[in-house]
């Protein structure tokens, strides 16, 4: 998927968490650059090549100027430090008035607009299965789930939640699609994976 596809309904909401501590990578790593642009820049251009009209950027307090985005609404974690859990909590409550919430990482440059879609129009729970079988992010989770991920508490995920054995696990079309970015190692890693794929589309 090259063109931005057709919007989905509003209704159903992206939130891209991009308030984690970048510890493993030293700091600063959302900010870091990746083929000309900032690491979180890549999540954020999936999600809006996706389709979603209604889309959550949630950030660490102070807010960074860079981090400002036309058609996001900016949404600060001043508990981030606290762990994930937190910006999953802030995540639900601005998608109170949502049936849908897809949440993604900003650490996951190369995550498929496609994988995207299939997760909003996933019905219950719906979590990205990775090659090793476990299931992660990117997830999407209807209104009546957001009561029990605003009771997570520090860096445990929404997987972590003994949900029903009807929740569903999705594979993208390509695994690789699914490297995150936790040291600087990582990003060489997906400099190099860009480089390749770039070679192989020539």
């Amino acid at each position: 998927m090259n063109a931005s596809a057709p919007p989905l309904d509003p209704s159903i909401a992206f939130a891209l968490l991009a308030a984690g501590r970048s510890q493993r990578f030293g700091g600063g790593k959302l900010e870091a650059v990746l083929n000309g642009k900032p690491l979180w820049r890549w999540a954020a251009d999936t999600a809006e090549v996706a389709g979603f009209a209604t889309r959550f950027l949630i950030v660490p307090a102070p807010p960074k100027p860079e981090t400002a985005a036309e058609g996001w609404t900016i949404a600060v974690n001043a508990n981030a430090d606290a762990g994930i859990a937190t910006s999953i909590s802030l995540a639900c409550s601005l998608a109170t008035d949502c049936r849908r919430v897809v949440i993604g990482l900003a650490d996951m440059p190369f995550v498929e607009p496609d994988h995207l879609r299939v997760l909003a129009m996933a019905e219950g729970v719906a979590f990205t299965r990775y090659p090793s079988c476990r299931e992660g992010v990117p997830a999407s989770f209807p209104r009546e789930a957001f009561a029990r991920l605003a009771n997570l508490q520090g860096d445990r995920g929404a997987a972590t939640i003994d949900w029903a054995a009807d929740r569903a696990a999705i594979a993208p079309t390509s695994p690789a699609s699914l490297i995150d970015i936790d040291t600087p190692q990582d990003l060489e890693r997906a400099r190099a994976q860009l480089m390749a794929r770039r070679h192989r589309e020539r």
